[in-house]
């Protein structure tokens, strides 16, 4: 997926087929336990979702933030801490990094949100 730039269509489908398979079914536990869901914020870098926005010299592929609203939507509609993954790996800070940041951060900020890490 990281391979082409995401549209808000292709990016609702991807989080819808998420969202069945892995992120509802697992949402009332993770709001109980207040756990992480570090399976989730990992599929969603698998995905291509986690830092579609950012450009695609740094692991992105460039999408635009409609498509990650869309994304975050559909996330959110499933698992409420899983669209904050989708959030904080495309709004905020990344976006703030990858106009500001020096090219190591950009880097690294990249290997972060591509790997799955826990914003």
């Amino acid at each position: 997926m990281k391979d082409m730039v995401l549209g808000p269509e292709s990016a609702r489908e991807i989080m819808q087929d998420l969202a069945e398979r892995l992120l509802r079914p697992a949402a009332a536990a993770i709001d109980l336990s207040e756990a992480y869901p570090f399976d989730h914020a990992k599929a969603l870098a698998a995905a291509g979702i986690s830092g579609m926005t950012m450009p695609v010299e740094y692991g992105g592929s460039g999408a635009s933030f409609e498509t990650a609203c869309v994304a975050v939507e559909e996330a959110a509609k499933a698992c409420g801490i899983s669209g904050r993954i989708v959030v904080d790996t495309n709004m905020g800070a990344v976006p703030a990094i990858m106009a500001f940041g020096t090219p190591a951060q950009k880097g690294r900020t990249g290997e972060l949100v591509r790997g799955g890490d826990k914003p």
